[in-house]
């Protein structure tokens, strides 16, 4: 995890959390785990209302001085847990169309992937799919809304009814298609 020892440091200096090491010096996991009972009731079982407090407390400090984390507080018997992960950047969801048309006639067909599309009709025709996959990489407009939560980027045309590498006889598109 990014920061992991500047977070680690500033916790322990500064409150009475301490860092629950249960994944060992696993670097790839990404979870910190912190967690106190310094003022919870062991034989009750419940947590102090100071632990919960500094817990949020802390939860401010760590996402004003780390811009790239979530933060989540557990309480669990007399323990109050501080749970500290990489915040989940949104990326953009798309999906592929492939459309096989001539006069409104044909087919079209819906892939997660352009690879998925790939594997399934990428031996339709002959095409340079680096060079499409590059054509697609460029496509930042999705003026076409399907009214169904999607919006469409132009149709982008792969391969000409008659041209060589086409047998045919129809067009062949690919629509990139974005998730609002």
């Amino acid at each position: 995890m990014k920061h992991k020892d500047q977070i680690i440091k500033l916790v322990e200096a500064n409150t009475f959390f301490s860092y629950d090491d249960d994944n060992g010096d696993n670097d790839d996991y990404d979870e910190l785990l912190f967690r106190t009972r310094e003022n919870g009731c062991v034989g009750t079982e419940t947590a102090s209302d100071i632990d919960i407090q500094s817990g949020y407390a802390l939860k401010k400090i760590l996402l004003s001085q780390f811009h790239d984390i979530d933060v989540s507080i557990e309480v669990v018997d007399e323990w109050v847990h501080i749970n500290v992960i990489p915040k989940v950047v949104k990326v953009d969801e798309f999906r592929y169309i492939f459309k096989k048309d001539i006069n409104g006639q044909g087919f079209s067909s819906s892939f997660p992937t352009l690879d998925d599309l790939i594997k399934e009709y990428g031996h339709w025709v002959e095409v340079d799919w680096k060079q499409i996959e590059t054509k697609l990489s460029e496509i930042n407009d999705y003026p076409n809304p399907t009214f169904v939560g999607w919006n469409n980027a132009n149709q982008l045309l792969i391969k000409k009814a008659g041209e060589i590498g086409n047998k045919w006889g129809y067009n062949f598109f690919i629509i990139k298609s974005k998730k609002l």
